[in-house]
């Protein structure tokens, strides 16, 4: 009977779980009989489970979970060495499955073809291993890393490419030489998180660090460390854009089944909340549109492996929600706006307040407010604004997926008051088209100009400048208001052009 090296004690978490974060579990129809170290991989609306141990050996057979039916159908049996640690991916309509085992370790490569229910056999990776890692980019696969002993882990790895059957060496991995890593794949690009290696087969070393493939330069970058930290045997998938890496044991041989989620734009760890509130290592995972699936595995708390297949849903993690409120103190120059970010889209929002304009749908290209960060309620001045003028208002907040605008509300500044008032006898009139003001000391402090129809419609705004005159030849001939806006007074003049 195989048997676990290493003791493994349920881990309970004990953190809380923002609720805008929640996974939405749902557990499907189990496997056919318990299983850990086995292979998957997803083709299609098709989840697949096949090899991998039951507790008292090795098994062979192979199984397709159907998403819309929720049921499990048998399929061609894998025709090698029944085997444990072997890993499996998918490319097309295909499945692959590629070395593992343990005695002896293998490097045989087999094809699964979702079409003729067959099964092929493909050229070997050119160096035997087992309990290793791959993700797909595009129409390859990059496997790599692995072990061939207790005392022997590999840092290689190798692109696959199914039409050609052939096997690249590709830069090596420039973290610790290990096995047990967990991967997935994002936006062209892949990711390997966490494992372990050991230098005299006793002491086990663990890992946190996460690394990131680029097959457009052939290099590793170094990313953020893994928020659950040390630990191996671990699930890895993609779903939405979003890594998702969880379960398997901890450096301190606890066995975990909590879940984090990875954002490359962001480049941060979220904790989410786990499925079952048990641990479990060695287990199975693949993504189907936009759910994620983990299966199977070694659960400490039954001491033996188990067969459960759970579905999870992400929630919303795109842009935050924010609406606009009604302005107020609506004045001739100024007004007060403002909004509430309710939801933040699952990402910390970094930026918020509301942006403005005369036209329609204003965005942050026009003229905005900064109004802190976070969810929550937040005011808005609005000022520089022109009289009897209509403005079009709408809030904004921003996280690592973007912005998003809020609905739109409008007011009209008010009219500017025309009603003469000059105690400090300024002179103002109107020569050869030109607004001319002089006459008084006080001229010194006058800030802004401003040209008023009768009405109250305001036509022109200067600022003011010693000695100047302003243009006024499109006018037609009448009577308007000048008013001169000082430190502490408005002065209005009646002027005749």
């Amino acid at each position: 009977m195989k048997t676990i090296k290493h003791v493994i004690f349920i881990w309970l978490l004990a953190i809380t779980i923002d609720a805008s974060a929640q996974l939405i579990w749902a557990q499907k129809a189990d496997f056919f009989s318990n299983r850990y170290e086995a292979f998957g991989f997803s083709i299609g609306n098709y989840g697949y489970i096949g090899s991998g141990h039951n507790g008292v050996s090795d098994q062979i057979d192979f199984r397709q979970w159907d998403q819309l039916n929720n049921v499990w159908t048998q399929k061609a049996n894998f025709p090698s060495t029944g085997r444990s640690k072997s890993v499996g991916f998918s490319i097309g309509t295909n499945g692959y499955v590629s070395a593992g085992g343990s005695s002896p370790v293998l490097s045989d490569t087999w094809e699964y073809s979702s079409v003729s229910n067959t099964w092929t056999q493909k050229a070997n990776i050119p160096v035997s291993r087992s309990n290793h890692s791959a993700f797909v980019i595009g129409n390859y696969a990059y496997v790599g890393l692995g072990q061939q002993s207790n005392t022997g882990y590999l840092n290689d790895f190798y692109r696959f490419d199914p039409v050609a059957n052939t096997w690249t060496s590709i830069a090596a991995f420039p973290g610790a030489a290990r096995c047990g890593a967990s991967t997935f794949a994002i936006n062209g690009k892949g990711y390997v998180a966490n494992g372990f290696s050991s230098n005299d087969g006793v002491i086990i070393i663990f890992y946190k660090d996460l690394w990131e493939y680029n097959p457009a330069t052939n290099s590793w970058t170094q990313k953020a460390d893994f928020g659950g930290g040390k630990r191996c045997a671990s699930v890895g998938l993609a779903v939405n854009n979003i890594g998702f890496v969880g379960a398997g044991y901890d450096s301190t041989y606890i066995g975990v089944g909590d879940i984090w989620s990875y954002n490359p734009l962001s480049n941060a760890w979220q904790l989410r909340n786990c499925f079952d509130k048990n641990d479990r290592f060695y287990a199975v995972s693949w993504a189907i549109g936009n759910r994620g699936y983990i299966s199977t595995g070694y659960q400490s708390s039954a001491s033996s492996p188990i067969k459960d297949l759970w579905e999870f849903t992400p929630p919303n993690d795109t842009l935050p929600t924010v609406i606009t409120n009604q302005a107020s103190s609506v004045g001739i120059n100024s007004a007060v706006c403002g909004g509430e970010v309710y939801f933040d889209g699952g990402y910390p929002v970094t930026a918020r307040g509301v942006c403005w304009n005369t036209l329609p749908s204003p965005t942050t290209s026009n003229t905005y407010t900064s109004n802190g960060t976070g969810i929550g309620s937040f005011f808005s001045n609005l000022t520089g604004l022109s009289a009897s003028t209509a403005y079009y208002v709408r809030a904004y907040a921003t996280n690592i997926m973007g912005t998003v605008y809020g609905n739109e509300v409008t007011f009209t500044t008010t009219n500017v008051g025309i009603d003469e008032n000059n105690p400090s006898n300024i002179k103002v009139s109107i020569v050869n088209n030109q607004v001319l003001v002089f006459g008084a000391k006080s001229t010194e402090n006058i800030k802004t100009i401003r040209m008023i129809e009768p009405s109250g419609k305001l036509i022109s705004q200067w600022k003011y400048e010693s000695n100047a005159s302003y243009d006024v030849t499109n006018l037609k001939s009448g009577i308007y208001f000048i008013q001169l806006e000082l430190d502490t007074a408005l002065i209005v003049v009646k002027v005749l052009k």
